[in-house]
């Protein structure tokens, strides 16, 4: 068989299963920690029930995906994993998902690897929403799975200090919502309002423009300029603020 025969064939079936994303629309990539339950329970020395070490190195590793290549407009990170919204016009790699969800997820792994010193990975998934009312929607979801998240996490590792087995813990929480959580938690001494914003529902990253006075190295001329500039949202807001805050930033940077 000729070589160009071959590789015609064998490409058409790399690409059969290549599915791109629809042209309309915004695109957000969720990546997610592979096997992070042994590493942040059983590999890494980390505090109980968080680990301020870890959301930091999440951070760091969401500030170098905003800046992988594809234009990132918001990042956020809560507990394991890392949403990106893409650019509305944004086409890198024609929107093929295959390609997007591998470059991000080896992107992530990298880069939490050398935050952390240990090997560490992601794997990641592509939703395609409407609009950015979509966005907002999508963000207020990951927000408040990371709230309930954080309220359960720290029931449970409030039990297994007092000596109950895990299943216990488990079971002793079992079929109480979130209030009823923070009820628990603050008729024990702590209160899940005194955690620190990013513990509570996670942390956002976006490129507002900010002013910038420069000056003009030819005429010594003061002008007042706007730059992008990679900024944390902080505290980040919460419920209807943080729909707010997500509607201004998607407007003002598509």
């Amino acid at each position: 068989m000729r070589f160009d025969t071959l590789a015609d064939r064998l490409r058409t079936a790399e690409d059969a299963l290549d599915h791109r994303a629809p042209d309309r629309g915004r695109l957000v990539l969720r990546l997610d920690g592979r096997g992070f339950t042994r590493l942040t329970k059983q590999t890494l020395p980390l505090a109980r029930p968080v680990d301020a070490g870890f959301h930091d190195a999440m951070a760091r590793t969401a500030e170098r995906l905003m800046q992988a290549g594809p234009r990132v407009t918001l990042a956020y990170t809560v507990s394991d994993e890392i949403s990106l919204l893409l650019a509305a016009d944004e086409g890198a790699y024609g929107r093929r998902i295959a390609k997007l969800v591998s470059v991000f997820a080896g992107e992530a792994s990298a880069a939490l690897s050398l935050a952390l010193g240990h090997p560490a990975a992601f794997d990641a998934r592509v939703s395609a929403l409407p609009d950015g009312e979509g966005v907002i929607d999508y963000l207020r979801w990951r927000a408040e799975d990371g709230r309930r998240n954080a309220l359960s996490t720290a029931c449970h590792w409030h039990l297994l200090d007092a000596g109950l087995a895990p299943q216990a813990a488990a079971a002793a929480v079992a079929g109480m919502d979130p209030p009823a959580k923070a009820a628990w938690l603050r008729a024990r001494g702590v209160d899940p309002d005194a955690w620190p914003a990013w513990r509570r529902q996670g942390a956002l990253l976006a490129w507002p423009e900010v002013p910038h006075v420069g000056r003009d190295p030819r005429t010594g001329a003061v002008a007042q300029t706007v730059r992008r500039a990679l900024t944390w949202a902080d505290p980040m807001p919460e419920g209807a603020a943080l729909g707010q805050h997500v509607r201004a930033l998607i407007e003002a940077r598509a």
